[in-house]
């Protein structure tokens, strides 16, 4: 019996030490601002999806913010000074920060809940038309914007060319990959690797964001950092900030789909590549294309590829860099510089968009004079 109890006194103390161990230093570095409101709408499938709101002016052009993989919607708020979310209010639109399925303030996953058994697809499928549905109805807007930071700019593309979502009235890709071959030049290896895990139902890549947290930004490994973002544009301080309030972990279904694009060539919507390709030019959306000249995980041409395909009459592609310094992936909107960079460009590029429309809105002839 006192071995049992021995055996079974050991592992219950290690959790009980990992768990203490992660709840004091998420607590330690958390900055968590609430937003205006927090908002739940379902999907088709009966998931609870979550927005958390910046109220801008009344009668803003609403813009839905929509994060990456393995991320929250905390990606657009971290803290007052990086926070893309705030700049936009602060230009004068009303900011719908989306929590994807199994991320943030949305439903998550759990032993006796939902399974982890959900896909990049089922992101575009399911969420990005409820999303947009939701914000049309409760602002009245029937084009919001939406600005998407590398699978949150994928998603509603793979929407678009599914033809579930016609009325985006712009939007703004950051970081987004939409070909395989130049992402495959770094990550060839890893993609093996996890093919070899494929029997685990969900990558931990939250949890052990926050079991090294005290380590993040002190203890450098540049040649792996670069892989996610640019050193120097990253600080060690937000680097902390970003494991305890963004990292989110990853089903693997979602991990699958970027393996199988890696390794057999298809496009995240299970195509081959070059079908992917085609049917995005059902999009026709305004769109703005911005990526870093460093970004590994999109590399510039891996943006451009999509972006050639958009059938889009109104787009832009700018790849940051040369004067502006090197730019990565995570540092696009979290990096200390892209305020005065990345943030502007962004505003100014949605605030021509919404005006556009508001000017052709006013400028129609009415029911009576017609």
């Amino acid at each position: 019996m006192e071995t049992l109890a021995y055996l079974l006194a050991v592992p219950t103390l290690a959790v009980a030490l990992v768990a203490g161990h992660i709840w004091f230093w998420r607590r330690h570095y958390s900055r968590y601002t609430p937003p205006d409101e927090r908002h739940f709408f379902q999907a088709e499938d009966g998931w609870t999806l979550a927005f958390s709101r910046l109220r801008g002016p009344k009668g803003a052009t609403p813009v839905i913010c929509c994060h990456g993989l393995a991320c929250n919607q905390r990606y657009f708020d971290l803290t007052p000074d990086l926070s893309l979310a705030r700049h936009l209010v602060a230009e004068g639109f009303d900011v719908w920060m989306l929590d994807l399925r199994g991320a943030g303030a949305s439903e998550r996953p759990g032993l006796f809940g939902r399974p982890w058994n959900y896909g990049i697809i089922d992101h575009a499928r399911l969420d990005v038309p409820a999303a947009v549905a939701y914000v049309r109805e409760a602002t009245g807007c029937d084009r919001p914007l939406w600005v998407g930071h590398s699978m949150g700019g994928l998603v509603p593309l793979l929407a678009g060319a599914e033809g579930l979502v016609d009325e985006l009235g712009g939007l703004v890709t950051l970081g987004t990959p939409t070909h395989p071959e130049a992402v495959k030049l770094r990550f060839e290896r890893v993609a093996r690797l996890l093919r070899y895990m494929d029997w685990w139902p969900v990558a931990r890549l939250g949890r052990w964001g926050h079991l090294i947290l005290p380590l993040a930004g002190r203890i450098r490994a540049r040649r792996f950092e670069r892989l996610f973002f640019n050193p120097s544009n990253f600080r060690p301080a937000d680097q902390r900030l970003f494991m305890s309030e963004v990292m989110e972990d990853v089903p693997r279904k979602v991990i699958r789909g970027f393996v199988d694009a890696l390794l057999l060539g298809n496009g995240l919507d299970g195509h081959p590549v070059e079908r992917s390709l085609e049917r995005l030019g059902r999009v026709k959306w305004p769109t703005l294309a911005i990526g870093g000249n460093m970004d590994a995980m999109a590399p510039p041409a891996s943006i451009q590829a999509g972006f050639e395909a958009i059938g889009s009459e109104d787009k832009e592609m700018e790849i940051l860099g040369g004067a502006e310094g090197d730019w990565g992936h995570i540092d696009l909107v979290l990096g200390h510089r892209a305020p005065e960079v990345v943030y502007p460009r962004v505003a100014r590029w949605l605030l021509e968009r919404s005006s556009t429309r508001a000017t052709e809105a006013s400028s129609a002839p009415s029911d009576a004079a017609s």
